[in-house]
């Protein structure tokens, strides 16, 4: 008979059970949830995964945002009707600073990370306001040289 190391016996599962991959936990079979690798999980276990995996995915997405705001500020020189995508741009900025370097994500992104983001957003509002000071200088007669 096999021993584990304190000398007990070990003991078989029963056929309509298994052992949770990630925390040993008994789990029913015919009920138990399955990892994005195909292991076992069992119901705590596999909530925590997909808390895992919505929280890389918000991330990713704040770090879309900063870069895609330099787009909507370039959108801003090609296509600006009354100012919308250099508003845009403004807002976009500021969504991401505050977010970025709020404490929820201050605990999921690294500090470079954090940084990457804000001064893709921030160039991407400088980008967006130029046309809008192009406009206050056309207008006020300064030039532009």
């Amino acid at each position: 008979m096999n021993q584990d190391v304190a000398g007990h016996p070990y003991t078989t599962l029963p056929a309509d059970k298994a052992a949770c991959a990630r925390c040993a936990a008994v789990v029913d079979a015919a009920r138990a949830d399955y990892s994005a690798s195909g292991d076992i999980v069992c119901t705590r276990c596999a909530s925590v995964q997909d808390i895992e995996a919505t929280e890389e995915r918000a991330v990713a997405g704040m770090k879309a945002l900063g870069f895609g705001n330099i787009a909507t500020g370039a959108l801003a020189w090609l296509l600006n009707p009354f100012f919308l995508f250099s508003i845009a741009s403004v807002v976009s900025a500021l969504v991401v600073l505050r977010a970025v370097h709020g404490p929820w994500y201050r605990q999921r992104m690294s500090a470079r990370d954090r940084a990457i983001a804000s001064a893709a957003a921030i160039a991407g509002a400088v980008v967006g306001l130029y046309p809008i000071r192009a406009l206050l200088f056309a207008l006020v007669g300064i030039g532009l040289d």
